[in-house]
């Protein structure tokens, strides 16, 4: 019945990193550029919103540390993958770079996702990506 997929850029969904909210109207953002340093806490914050009750949205994964001309999922060195719906993360740190805790809470038809990120070395200015998954 579900059609259509959750998403940060229609009814209330969106991406905040230390407070700082970005525009999220389509699937591809460019915003300015957030500098985090090492031994700071980066807080990103993801509304989800799901026009079905919540219900369809199980996994947001944050990815970061790429190599390559582009941004792409693949060719990321770190990212932190969480299953929302049996609490359980997963983090992948190939540079050693960064320490993490993800939490989550679900209220009708908004997920809201906390990525807490300390890093610990130093990284190029990099992108982010923020990938939701649903049922």
């Amino acid at each position: 019945l579900d059609c259509s997929s959750p998403t940060v850029s229609s009814g209330g969904g969106s991406i905040a990193v230390n407070g700082n909210e970005f525009a999220t109207d389509t699937r591809f953002n460019d915003v300015d550029t957030v500098q985090a340093k090492v031994g700071q806490m980066v807080t990103v914050k993801a509304n989800i919103y799901d026009a079905f009750g919540g219900d369809e949205v199980y996994k947001s994964n944050l990815y970061f540390d790429f190599s390559g001309p582009s941004p792409d999922w693949s060719n990321a060195a770190a990212s932190i993958k969480y299953d929302i719906i049996r609490d359980e993360v997963e983090v992948t740190d190939n540079n050693g770079v960064f320490d993490a805790n993800v939490s989550a809470s679900v209220s009708g038809d908004m997920a809201t996702v906390t990525f807490k990120i300390m890093f610990t070395g130093k990284m190029h200015t990099n992108h982010m990506e923020n990938q939701k998954k649903y049922n």
